[in-house]
């Protein structure tokens, strides 16, 4: 169980650091 809780905090906070660049990018100005 642990194991499987660990992967799924590694897979949650892989998707925030993902979006978290989505947005970041998105929000950055075309120069």
């Amino acid at each position: 169980m642990e194991t499987i809780v660990g992967i799924a905090l590694v897979v949650i906070s892989a998707l925030e650091i993902l979006w978290i660049v989505r947005i970041v990018s998105a929000n950055l100005p075309r120069a």
